[in-house]
């Protein structure tokens, strides 16, 4: 894969919120500013061994240069169109901080020849030396994507381990969960056979008391020895301990000075009782004005989808989208209590909801289960991105009301994804190893599936990314996303996110009938706010369909795997709308362009493609479907039935030529 020919180029709007915020508030951003962008070296080195190296060839190069390209062109004799080559290969690095891109996994190489980046190379010795460490990887193909050594795939998760193999770091890693461990901040190494180092994240290479008895294990009836060893990162987490130093001075509650305090202990000692501290104190500082995270938070890319990768984001608030959000967050329990779990798992995490793209944390369900959680979506990043003047797949009947409606139907769809979607659902499990569970051992509840008492449920030590392993992560967004969808019909949804409200109808309570009309006038606004719903829900369905189309543009036909885990969600809901009811719901019709170029095989078949949604079955074939789809992801999980949820979502999500 070429790096992207013209990436674009989007602007973020904060200004009008940052003069909103205090002078405190201002210096508490700017010193979170900093802590996150000391990490950004962790995120090269989890990903490739060459990518720091590539990194600080384009800063070089930079300042060889001044940033004045075209005077580069000319010292080196290298054409214009060359060196525009050089910087969409650095463009599309940059976006992803790493040459695998950010969004699918995939490596990307440059258009410029070798010899033509050599010329450019040459500006200095330091350039000539990066450029020599990384010449050969810059522009192999191999490995392609991101994934398990002994599949071919690029992981530096594990670290100058080319022959570590799935199994081993399965059995290594089941055993370190099993003793109560984390692995979040950690990367894998293989010693010599037999023998594995577990590298934690830290300042310090001192063992942190609160977390660790002993740094040397052994694994149960094997020869398998494994040893812990702090101070991986250790240069870029102490400079992220002591910018978060200078941001306490101007926290702006005791839960903020908690919080920092903790998350500085965690950076310095690489403890995960620390991070757990700071976790509770982050949820308790409830719609701060300045809102941030940063720690190792997701494992998208981490072929086990255990360990995680550097995330560090300061946001300001958006008060108009928060108030919008915290009306939506004060009847969680209320729209959760309308998904078809009929009584199984179906306990509720208390959550807020902050309009700063998403994320919800913290990532402990103990925590979440007890002090609730937070939802952040970035308003200003999904509205840029996503926002683009370019509409695929829709006829041209429906393009004029899929413009009207997508910004509210991406936002409502965010805003159910990431509140309802991430917080709903109670896996059972047992909570002290051989002694208590969560829910009546003697007398376990029904699975709804099967109408039998359950017979699974989650060891000590275990988890959903543990257990459901490389399918995890995406089967999280996929029934997050499915939830959402489901719930998009929901009048306290509509109501919360703008689609009810003044000057589009009134709302009302669950059960009442709609008011006495007394007039003719009467009657046609509200036959007009009616369809104006039922195009924001037909709508909305639309746009998981185009998500979902668009998805494959990252599955690698040839490994038969996805690249992205919303995406792979994604196209699990198209293709269960597709089969559902025939086709006569949803049909994707297929036309021939005859100008296309090879170059763009994949993208010109994919824009060949229009949508035929019945918009009258949305609410009937199209809910049930998607009802059908959710109970399952969700029983699944909650029974930890892993043989039955991976044929489950490992069908929905299998890809046949026709769909290719």
């Amino acid at each position: 894969m070429y790096a992207d020919t013209d990436p674009p180029i989007y602007v973020l709007e904060i200004a009008k919120h940052f003069d909103q915020l205090s002078l405190n508030e201002r210096l508490y951003a700017h010193y979170m500013s900093h802590a996150s962008y000391h990490g950004y070296r962790v995120v090269l080195r989890q990903v490739s061994p060459e990518s720091e190296h590539i990194f600080d060839l384009i800063i070089e190069l930079h300042k060889a240069c001044d940033g004045d390209w075209m005077s580069l062109a000319y010292r080196t004799c290298v054409p214009t169109k060359r060196v525009n080559e050089f910087l969409e290969y650095a463009a599309t690095f940059l976006d992803s901080l790493d040459n695998y891109k950010g969004y699918g996994d995939q490596k990307f190489v440059p258009r410029l020849p070798v010899n033509e980046f050599s010329k450019l190379r040459s500006s200095t010795i330091k350039t000539k030396c990066l450029f020599d460490q990384v010449v050969e990887a810059i522009h192999s193909d191999l490995p392609s994507t991101l994934g398990y050594p002994d599949d071919g795939g690029m992981s530096a998760y594990y670290p100058e381990s080319p022959n570590i193999t799935k199994k081993d770091i399965k059995a290594v890693d089941d055993f370190i969960l099993s003793q109560g461990f984390h692995l979040q901040n950690t990367r894998l190494k293989f010693i010599a056979p037999d023998r594995y180092e577990v590298l934690v994240a830290s300042a310090e290479n001192l063992v942190p008391s609160d977390s660790f008895e002993g740094t040397n294990f052994q694994l149960s009836n094997s020869n398998r020895q494994i040893a812990f060893a702090f101070g991986d990162h250790h240069t870029e987490t102490d400079s992220v301990a002591r910018c978060l130093g200078q941001a306490a001075k101007f926290s702006r509650n005791e839960f903020q000075k908690t919080y920092l305090e903790y998350l500085t202990k965690y950076f310095r000692n690489g403890s995960i009782a620390a991070h757990k501290k700071a976790s509770v104190a982050w949820v308790q500082d409830k719609s701060p004005p300045v809102e941030t995270v940063i720690e190792f938070m997701e494992s998208y890319r981490d072929p086990s989808n255990i360990r995680c990768e550097w995330e560090a984001i300061v946001a300001i608030q958006n008060k108009e989208l928060t108030k919008a959000f915290s009306c939506l967050a004060d009847h969680a329990e209320d729209l959760i209590r309308t998904l078809p779990w009929n009584g199984i798992a179906g306990e509720v995490e208390p959550g807020q909801i902050g309009a700063f793209e998403s994320l919800t944390g913290p990532n402990y369900r103990d925590i979440k289960a007890k002090h609730g959680r937070k939802n952040v979506s970035f308003a200003n990043r999904l509205s840029a991105v996503h926002l683009s003047n370019v509409i695929l797949f829709v006829k041209t009947a429906d393009i004029a009301s899929y413009k009207a409606h997508r910004q509210l139907c991406f936002d409502m769809i965010v805003a159910a994804h990431e509140l309802i979607g991430h917080g709903s659902g109670k896996m059972l499990c047992e909570t002290e190893k051989g002694q208590q569970h969560n829910f009546d051992i003697e007398r376990p509840p029904l699975n709804p599936l099967t109408q039998q008492p359950i017979k699974t449920w989650y060891k000590f030590g275990e988890t959903p990314k543990s257990v459901f392993s490389s399918i995890a992560t995406s089967y999280n967004e996929c029934l997050a996303e499915s939830i959402a969808l489901y719930l998009i019909s929901n009048e306290m949804l509509l109501n919360a996110m703008g689609a009810v409200g003044p000057g589009k109808g009134s709302s009302r309570a669950e059960g009442q009938s709609v008011p006495k009309l007394f007039n003719h006038h009467d009657a046609l606004v509200l036959h007009a706010h009616l369809l104006d719903l039922i195009s924001v829900i037909y709508n909305c369905y639309m746009e998981i369909i185009i998500l979902g189309l668009n998805g494959l543009l990252i599955y690698n036909p040839a490994e038969k795997k996805w690249g992205q885990a919303h995406d792979r969600a994604r196209f699990s809901m198209l293709k269960c709308m597709a089969e559902t009811d025939d086709g006569s719901f949803l049909k994707i019709e297929t036309h021939q362009d005859s100008a296309s170029s090879a170059d763009d095989e994949n993208e010109t078949a994919i824009s060949n493609l229009t949508i035929h949604l019945t918009e009258h079955l949305v609410e009937t074939v199209g809910r049930k479907a998607t009802e059908r789809l959710i109970l399952h992801l969700h029983i699944y999980p909650c029974t930890t039935d892993v043989i039955a949820g991976t044929k489950f979502y490992e069908d929905l999500t299998a890809v046949n030529e026709l769909q290719l």
